[in-house]
Order: C-alpha cells, then structure tokens, then sequence
C-alpha cells in the first residue's frame, strides 16, 4: 500500500513454505494483515501536516515508527486436518510450530528485528492449543511461550482477545495466548462513529473472560467497529473485530516508547489499564462500567493520558500473600486515586516459569 512504508522502511522476513500460496512478494488473499498495519502505520496524506489538517482521515496512530512483518500462515496440514474432523491436539503443532520462530526473530535485537511491541491480531481456540492443556490457563503452550518472550526480550505483546461466534462450536471464551501473564490483552468496543466517546459501549461480540484460571482478562479495549484503514488493493477498507482494537494499543504504546524509551512491559502494560476511561455495558440499559468486565477489561484505551502518566509508576516486586507499603502526595480536594497491579510471570525458559 502505497501509505504504508516502503521497502527502505520496513524490515520483513517470510515465514510461510514454498508451497503456500500466500508469501512476499506475492498478495494475499484476505488483506487482514494490510487492514491490520494501517492503523498503526498509515501515512498522512501527502501534502498534508497532521498536527493542522488530517487531510482524508486516515492517518495511523504511530505512523513514522519502524514497521516489522514476520509472515506467517496456518499450515496446508493443519487446514486439511480440521476439514477431515482430526482433533485439536492433532492440529495444534504444526501451526503453532511455525508461529514460534517468526515471534522469536521479531523480537530478538541480535539475530532478529529487535522489535519492542508485538501486535498479534490472530487467535483461535482450536489454533494454539493441545488438547491436553486449558485454552487460556497458564500452562497452556502459547501462554508460557508469549510469557516468556516478554520476559526474555524485553518487548510488549499484544493480543485480540477474540471475537464470539466463530467456529464449530461457536467461540465464546477468550482465544490463546491472551491468558498469558505479560500478553495485554485486547477487547473491542464501539465509539457510534462519533468524536465523543461518552456513548462508547463495549462491542457484544466481544469474547469473554476471565482466563480458565480466574485471571481478569482481557485487560482492557479499544475501537473495533467501523474502523476504516489500508486494504490489500492499495485502497481502504472497514472492518469489525478485535483484531482491529488490538492495533490501535500497539500503536499507544509506540507513542509511549517515544516518549520514554526506557519503558519496560510491565510498566506499560500497568499504566495503560490505569489510564482507562469506563465504557457503557452492552445491554438494554446500557449502565457504564464501574470495574472490570469480562468484555471490556478495565475500560478504553486513553491515549493522552497512557503518554502523559508515562513516568507515574512504581516498578517493584509483591510475592504472593504478602504485602508493601508505599506512600504518595496528598491528592486535592475530590481527586481519584487509582493504584494498578499488573502480572508479569519471569520465565526460566520456555516452559517454565
């Protein structure tokens, strides 16, 4: 897409096999990946200043950072086995196989692209999961893998937690790895296509928390209906879903790098659920949030204030059953205070914690 950045702006590697019809420099078929990439990395119009006029309208949320593609698909195997009615512990390794080194050489900065985020717009419960493990629990394969590739490289994962309906039986709970401790985990909501968000409400098709452990996942969403951006045939498209929200969070915390390199996962993944604003529930009444939903998390993604509250943390270390004091400025008269916990799980390597 011609919005998008160009060959000396990007660093790709393609992680599909030469008898997949879907690799560079060959188009694919769905655009999901291109849809996807535009709302972080859309350029502004040419000719246009996006601080004074944002031109057409699209323009991504963090268009002049670094874009890293690492291509890759679901397996003939897996798709053939599914449609001959195999089980999921026989469809989940060949896939999830090949999802495993294209994640590790995007983040790893001496043999790979040293990405620091990680926008993983992709899930599905029959994907990445034996059949001998919980779809969202800890020890789930792709839980303990993203946890530790967080904890290892240093770099944020985040993840659509997954849209309802989908599949035989249809989905309803959240699709891996969104149970892992250090995967931000990503739900949708609808904005009515308006500037103001106070009639946000959180979307119904939105999969369903906690994580089979009881953890509070997702953590938080974001925009994900009627959301215009790149398509694959260099124009522009709308679509719905969580894989939408997600990268309007990756997007936030490029913002957040830039302005405070030195921010590690944790202390992004605590300020973006500190920093959220309720929506309204997806009900006939429609009341706002007053906590965590198993829909919308913790709220809506704010931006502004995710980047303005950047160094308003305090980075330390509770064991479990145990307790810490700390001690903070008196707060004006009528002003909320709001304290954020957030998992981190440190890894020995990629099965253990």
């Amino acid at each position: 897409h011609n919005r998008l950045p160009g060959e000396e702006d990007r660093v790709e590697k393609d992680f599909t096999v030469d008898d997949e019809d879907c690799a560079f420099p060959h188009s694919c078929t769905t655009g999901h990946g291109t849809q996807v990439t535009g709302i972080v990395f859309c350029a502004p119009e040419p000719e246009t200043d996006p601080c004074e006029n944002n031109g057409d309208g699209y323009i991504g949320i963090a268009y002049e950072a670094t874009l890293v593609s690492a291509k890759v698909r679901w397996s003939n195997e897996s798709v053939e086995c599914l449609a001959d009615g195999c089980s999921v512990g026989d469809y989940h390794p060949e896939s999830w196989a090949r999802t495993i080194p294209a994640l590790v050489w995007a983040v790893d900065e001496e043999n790979g692209a040293g990405a620091r985020v990680i926008n993983y717009s992709r899930g599905y419960v029959a994907y990445l999961l034996p059949s001998s493990a919980s779809d969202t629990g800890p020890d789930s394969p792709s839980a303990l893998l993203v946890d530790w590739l967080v904890d290892t490289y240093g770099a944020s994962f985040v993840h659509s937690c997954g849209n309802l309906g989908f599949g035989d039986p249809p989905v309803t709970e959240l699709s891996p790895p969104s149970g892992a401790y250090n995967c931000i985990s990503v739900g949708a909501y609808d904005d009515g296509d308006t500037a103001n968000r106070q009639e946000a409400i959180i979307w119904d098709d939105t999969a369903q928390g906690p994580t089979d452990d009881g953890r509070r996942k997702p953590d938080l969403c974001a925009p994900g209906v009627g959301i215009n951006t790149t398509n694959a045939t260099n124009g522009f498209a709308s679509g719905d879903g969580t894989s939408y929200a997600a990268p309007h969070v990756t997007g936030v915390v490029g913002l957040m790098l830039e302005a405070r390199p030195s921010l590690t996962p944790v202390e992004m993944h605590a300020i973006l659920v500190n920093t959220t604003d309720y929506a309204l529930l997806p009900d006939n009444e429609n009341p706002r949030q007053t906590g965590w939903d198993d829909q919308g998390g913790y709220g809506m993604v704010e931006a502004k204030q995710a980047v303005k509250h950047r160094s308003r943390f305090v980075a330390d270390t509770l064991a479990p059953e145990s307790s810490e004091t700390y001690y903070i400025g008196t707060p004006d008269a009528g002003e909320n205070v709001v304290f954020t916990c957030v998992w981190h799980r440190g890894m020995a390597d990629e099965d253990t914690p």
